[in-house]
């Protein structure tokens, strides 16, 4: 995402890919929040598709999970900011999606 003087990428959706390692069997939470819009997938499958949860998170289970690589893939789409016309400036609407993902215990 850009910072400082420049306007967010409203309605555009913007992905980053993680490649995570798993080093045992286990069911992992992943803890999330994103501002609009968030989308995750685990190995191609989506596990969260949420909206508006910005200033809080949510969190899913993945169970079954054994030792090798997997891919993690967030989408997050921000939304127009208030006013008219929309300020969309970074310090007016930002935007932005964070993750947790851990073991059970």
């Amino acid at each position: 995402w850009p910072s400082g003087g420049w306007d967010t990428p409203v309605g555009l959706p913007q992905t980053i890919k993680f490649q995570i390692s798993v080093l045992r069997s286990d069911t992992l939470t992943l803890e999330y929040s994103g501002d609009n819009q968030i989308e995750i997938f685990w190995q191609g499958n989506q596990i969260v598709n949420a909206n508006g949860i910005f200033g809080t998170s949510q969190t899913v289970n993945i169970a079954g999970v054994v030792p090798g690589q997997y891919e993690l893939v967030m989408t997050v789409t921000n939304s127009p900011g208030s006013g008219n016309p929309p300020d969309n400036s970074w310090e007016a609407n930002p935007a932005g999606g964070a993750f947790l993902l851990k073991y059970s215990d």
